[in-house]
């Protein structure tokens, strides 16, 4: 059960408190970040943690302020819901240990992979640890520690010891992991090696309460028997046995699974050549309500004895246990009678998911909701196999089941009559199902890579920097979007959001150094709320992180690989950011990052900290870096890669050298795979230039993709200082506002930025689609074919109308009428209505021819929610412009849908207009049918009877609709 705080409870914590969040508009700059411990020495690896129910968080990392030569420390410090840190300067530390602590351990895994502090779901905070024990560091102990919200440990000297060497023992315990049981508690994990026993993982339910720590039941989750046949005494037949191999533990993960229990999944060898390499699978229980079970055990005669098992409400029990049954068996051999007992292995200590030739890796899990009465629990791995005598090119696997929300126990459990399996394996009545799913998560690569897992609401994401191909500039930066899809009543499956079982290419690594240099990231980071909204982080080494929520179409709302959360330069040095870590709001879409960096003058790393905001918020994008004059000459601006798959603009950004600011040149909107851009800008200081008698503006801009766009137009904005249009205003006084800028398009075969505009016969005038002014200067957008030198000053031409106004009126039928007048219309040829779900992306709609009428209608869909609408008018030279854009937001107006519904033998689809294709897939996601969305009515008399899914794709994006085939 939760607790809540009373009242003088909170107000005595706030008014300890010092500070407010520095940042809650998304203003990604480094006097935005908030210090967390600026301490001399080394202070690293943060790890952020929700507070719940106050909404805070706190943060926790490794210490070595005493210095290099002292044994590491950890400490923590807690922030309020809005910001206020509320325990001591530069955290307090978590024990009085004189030993090494710390928590992050060596593996192939990344550390932020693991969970290792929670909250108590009261406000204070448990960690889990190791503990040098003795004097030469050479084995640990598993300690655990809780601290109050106000700040105060339970435990002197190490904290409290869970597990230790014995002495005269050559047992090492080692990998500690710690989630939190959602009733105030937490479950701490470890494994314990002995050269005797082999490997335990150990998993313990622990609350702190009454001033001490109860233990609520602990499981070795890997006990590992093997049945097996040996020859009877009489040498006429067999002799059932077992064998106790037990089994190594390569690699293992925790994670709640959302009703306060613990799934373990764990990367094996089963020290027996009948099992090698497994993926296992247990789960540390607690019971709901006290139970007795009745069950049958293989009795000694052969027949079944009924035994009972107890199960009390609130203690922790094994999901899978070793059961073996004892039978006696005889056999003669001339006159004499032999008797012995068979030893039957009834079940195993765990579930085998998975086996293969070759070591799982990266062994992952995730539990997330449906909208029934059970969750969806999906197990992953790094896989690889023999083929053909060597090793496969790794892949991702992913097995998915249904888990029970059971009300007493779960059903493997409860009671039962089979004698021959040591669990129940039937299912409750009305209890729902899943589809199987034994798939990839993620593609193939050259070679065995780390992943991270995150879900919640009926989301799963997973993100991946993988080598796909040995031909390949650089690794791929990869993620996979899947949700709980329902197939009918009570009927769940596992859907591929991305529509492919590879994952969506996000970005890339640039090793060439193409456009003057390369790109390296860290670990990317999926970080999930329990509503399912998702937000990706990336370490771009080097400069700096980059954070983005993930679309609802897997695709990366602020841009491509994300936004800098802030610049790589303070005080005329890099900063080196390290560690980033993330943590999410439980529901109202802000968050957190914490990194380690080392900005201070010294070049200690310290910890810093970046509040995030608007997380959950369609079609929001934060605001613009401010536009920054730089030094007089070239510039490059640091290189992004482009995927195609954000659908949102994607800044080309540079650090002033001078100041350590980062402010963008440029932005693309990320539709197409361009690759790598690189950017440069010539900035003039002096005179206005002026070609052809007409002055331009100061700053000139050199854009150059990896990958030209063909055939597709590609909208780019171009970013100037006001000082720099001010400039140019006073330079030609017919300049009024930006709206009255051209861009100058003019090839460039060779990529160097030019220092002046020199006429060479390929210039092209772009009339600008808008403009828009920003902090610290303007942009002005233009839609261009391809990629060169760009120039901005006053158009040399007329333009051939003037715009007096533009209005949209709903109608019925889901469609608006549009309406817009024009004077002084010169060489125009006609008029096109674009209606858009955004504000960004524009689909046109309805042709007008120009005529002497002054006056214009025309209709444009009408959907639910905001619509806006603008009338671009072309020129009989081909030029064109652009009237503003008006909006109308429809709370009543319906989504598309189908009917008949259920349907014999054609469906119609209502709201069609604003589709391109459509597809019929049945409830495994496989394509049936497919073809182009029109009027006409879609044939589905050929199909079996059963449940089919019809989705719609265009530009609100894709919408899938069931219907049913009688």
């Amino acid at each position: 059960m939760k607790k809540i705080f009373t009242l003088l409870s909170l107000i005595t914590i706030t008014s300890a408190g010092f500070g407010q969040w520095s940042n809650t508009s998304n203003l990604f700059a480094n006097d935005q970040h908030m210090p967390v411990c600026t301490e001399n020495g080394e202070q690293v690896k943060p790890v952020v943690v929700s507070s719940i129910p106050d909404g805070g968080y706190f943060l926790v990392w490794e210490d070595r302020r005493a210095g290099f030569s002292q044994p590491a420390a950890i400490y923590a410090q807690k922030y309020s819901a809005t910001g206020n840190r509320l325990w001591a300067t530069n955290g307090i530390r978590i024990s009085e240990s004189s030993n090494n602590q710390q928590y992050s351990f060596s593996s192939n895994q990344d550390d932020r992979n693991r969970n290792y502090a929670a909250s108590d779901h009261a406000g204070g905070l448990y960690i889990a640890y190791t503990d040098d024990s003795l004097a030469n560091y050479e084995w640990k102990r598993i300690c655990l520690q809780h601290i109050s919200p106000a700040g105060t440990r339970a435990f002197g000297g190490p904290g409290k010891i869970v597990a230790q060497t014995e002495a005269g023992s050559t047992d090492n315990n080692r990998w500690p992991q710690l989630i939190a049981d959602a009733e105030g508690g937490c479950y701490v994990a470890f494994v314990n090696s002995s050269l005797a026993t082999n490997d335990q993982l150990r998993v313990i339910n622990y609350r702190y309460q009454g001033g001490g720590l109860t233990s609520f039941g602990s499981a070795i989750m890997n006990n590992n028997i093997i049945g097996e046949l040996v020859g009877n005494p009489c040498g006429t037949g067999y002799q059932a046995t077992y064998t106790n191999p037990g089994s190594t533990v390569l690699d293992y993960n925790i994670w709640p699974d959302l009703q306060g229990n613990c799934s373990v999944g764990m990367s094996l060898n089963g020290n027996h050549g009948t099992q090698g390499n497994m993926i296992g699978y247990n789960k540390l229980w607690k019971a709901k309500q006290d139970y007795t079970a009745e069950i049958m055990l293989a009795g000694a005669d052969g027949t079944g004895d009924v035994a009972y098992q107890q199960y009390h409400k609130g203690e922790a029990y094994p999901l899978y246990q070793v059961r073996i049954d004892a039978r006696n068996a005889d056999c003669a051999v001339g006159n004499q009678h032999i008797f012995w007992i068979d030893y039957r292995v009834a079940s195993n200590g765990f579930a085998m998911i998975d086996k293969s030739d070759l070591p799982y890796f990266a062994v992952k899990g995730i539990t997330v909701n449906t909208p029934g009465n059970i969750n969806a629990e999906l197990i992953t791995a790094s896989r690889r196999t023999i083929l053909g005598g060597t090793g496969s090119a790794p892949v991702i696997f992913a097995a998915g089941y249904a888990d029970e929300i059971y009300t007493a126990v779960p059903y493997q459990r409860a009671s039962n009559s089979n004698i021959v399996i040591g669990y129940n394996t039937v299912r409750p009545p009305g209890m729902d199902s899943m589809a199987s799913f034994r798939d990839t998560l993620l593609g193939t690569a050259e070679s065995e890579y780390d992943y991270s897992l995150a879900g919640g609401g009926t989301h799963i994401y997973a993100a991946a920097l993988m080598q796909e191909n040995s031909t390949d500039n650089g690794k791929h930066v990869m993620l996979q979007h899947l949700d709980i899809g329902t197939g009918g009543p009570g009927y769940y499956y596992f859907n591929y959001l991305t529509g492919n079982k590879r994952g969506i290419m996000i970005g890339s690594e640039l090793n060439t150094g193409f456009g003057g240099s390369s790109i390296d990231y860290d670990f990317p980071l999926v970080t999930c709320n329990s509503t399912g909204n998702a937000l990706f982080s990336i370490n771009e080494v080097g400069r700096y992180t980059r954070v983005s929520p993930v679309s609802g179409t897997s695709g990366l709302s602020w841009g491509a690989m994300g936004l800098p959360a802030g610049s790589s330069m303070s005080d005329g040095h890099y900063i080196n950011v390290l560690n980033p870590r993330p943590a999410l709001h439980p529901t109202n879409g802000t968050g957190l990052i914490a990194w380690n960096d080392q900005r201070k003058a010294a070049g200690d790393n310290d910890i810093y900290m970046l509040h995030l905001d608007q997380l959950n918020v369609n079609n929001y994008t934060p605001p613009v870096k401010k536009i920054i004059p730089f030094p007089p000459g070239t510039l490059l601006a640091n290189p992004n890669f482009l995927a195609g798959s954000s659908g949102s603009y994607s800044y080309l950004e540079a650090v002033n050298t001078v100041n350590g600011l980062l402010s963008p040149l440029a932005a693309i909107l990320d539709q197409q795979n361009l690759g790598a851009v690189s950017t440069g800008i010539y900035e003039h200081n002096g005179t206005v230039r002026v070609q052809g008698g007409i002055p331009y503006l100061d700053r000139n801009y050199t854009i150059t993709p990896q990958n030209n766009p063909v055939g597709t137009p590609t909208t780019i904005r171009l970013y100037f200082t006001t000082a720099q249009f001010d400039a140019l205003k006073t330079a030609d006084p017919l300049i009024v506002n930006p709206g009255l800028l051209v861009v100058i398009k003019q090839s460039n075969a060779g990529g160097t930025v030019p220092a002046s505009l020199v006429v060479n016969g390929s210039e092209t005038e772009l009339n600008p689609l808008k403009w828009e002014a920003v902090d610290g200067g303007y942009f002005i957008e233009v839609l261009v074919n391809g990629f060169s030198n760009f120039f901005i000053r006053r158009s040399s031409s007329t333009l051939p109308v003037k715009w007096i106004y533009i209005k949209a009126t709903p109608m019925q039928d889901q469609q608006a009428l549009v309406e817009w007048k024009v004077t002084d219309q010169v060489n125009v040829k006609n008029y096109i209505t674009e209606h858009s779900t955004d504000g960004e992306h524009f689909v046109q709609y309805s042709t007008t021819a120009a005529s002497e009428s002054e006056l214009y209608t025309s209709k444009a869909p009408l959907v639910q929610g905001m619509n806006y609408y603008r009338v671009r008018q072309n020129d009989i030279d081909g030029h064109f412009s652009y009237s503003k854009l008006v909006t109308i937001r429809d709370e009543t107006a319906d989504g598309p849908s189908v009917y008949p519904n259920p349907a014999t033998t054609s469906i119609n689809v209502k709201g069609y207009q604003l589709f391109n294709t459509w597809k019929i897939t049945d409830i495994q996601g496989r394509v049936i049918r497919q073809g182009k969305v029109s009027a006409n009515a879609i044939t589905v008399a050929s199909l079996n009877t059963g449940v089919y899914f019809l989705v719609l794709e265009g530009n609100p994006g894709k919408n899938s609709i069931r219907f049913v085939k009688n």
